[in-house]
């Protein structure tokens, strides 16, 4: 493994009632003008709203709302949301809610360098196996308290950097998304998505030793006399086959993106990662998101 330094302070309450249970205390620690800040309704929905409120207003905080974040938050929003911090001269934010593209972020990190046996990697296929188990038992059962309960978990796994350590990580399917959700303002996970499957068909050569992996470890296909690139892309298709099974869209035209001149400006606007398999170029970033129409 590469060489690294790792801290992490930060102290997680988990599980049922937890909100009930700590908000209040950890309310008391900050000042009382607070600014909520949440998306687009959903915890309306789940009653986490009536929750939170009622605690806040319990503990004597002055609230301010500010709802409407969206899944790819725009500047403007971003100084929207620092114009109403000042307005009510908020002491703490609050934010609740949000969405994630965990299977993304692990993949990003595992398909990268270094190859040989760590526990990075090992930790990985284990978050990817789970999320993929519970993902498809919470489609099943949106009240699968288990499933969310994992997912949650996962997520924060994903990205706590423990999985990180010693990685170079590739994340140029998020550079190619980024730049399309800056254009198109498309779902940030639903553009992931698109983009993974064909990827790492360009890609997979370059690490084909961690898409069999890939394919053997987390999918448990068999090699059944599959060459390794056989057995790489039966891994890649397994992926493909996930997404479109969790009712993900698999191409841009699902997401209402149709324009090849537009799709050229924004493969050119991407950044190339220096942590990829592969050293991509602007010109193969426009045969992928071709190939992903």
């Amino acid at each position: 493994m590469n060489n690294f330094i790792f801290e992490n302070s930060t102290k997680v309450y988990f599980g049922q009632g937890c909100v009930k249970e700590y908000l209040s205390c950890l309310a008391d620690r900050y000042g009382d003008r607070v600014l909520f800040a949440y998306g687009g309704g959903s915890i309306k929905q789940n009653e986490i709203y009536d929750e939170v409120t009622e605690i806040l207003k319990k503990a004597g905080k002055t609230v301010t709302e500010f709802s409407g974040i969206m899944p790819n938050p725009t500047y403007q929003k971003v100084l929207e949301g620092a114009a109403a911090a000042r307005e009510s001269r908020a002491d703490w934010i609050l934010g609740v809610g949000g969405g994630f593209d965990t299977l993304s972020h692990i993949m990003e990190t595992y398909f990268c360098e270094p190859d040989e046996d760590n526990i990075s990697d090992d930790i990985s296929e284990a978050l990817m196996k789970s999320v993929i188990k519970n993902l498809r038992n919470a489609v099943k059962n949106p009240h699968d308290y288990t499933a969310k309960s994992n997912l949650m978990w996962a997520s924060a796994m994903a990205e706590n950097r423990i999985i990180k350590l010693g990685k170079k990580c590739g994340f140029e399917c998020h550079q190619m998304e980024h730049q399309l959700g800056a254009y198109t303002d498309c779902n940030h996970g639903c553009g992931l998505a698109v983009l993974h499957p064909v990827y790492y068909r360009h890609i997979y050569k370059e690490g084909i030793s961690k898409f069999i992996r890939f394919a053997q470890n987390v999918w448990g296909l068999p090699a059944d006399g599959r060459t390794d690139d056989e057995l790489a892309l039966a891994g890649i298709e397994a992926l493909s086959y996930f997404i479109k099974e969790i009712g993900l869209p698999a191409t841009l035209r699902e997401l209402g993106i149709i324009d090849e001149h537009m799709l050229e400006e924004i493969a050119y606007s991407c950044s190339i990662s220096s942590g990829s398999y592969k050293k991509m170029t602007q010109g193969e970033i426009f045969e992928i998101f071709k190939e992903c129409l």
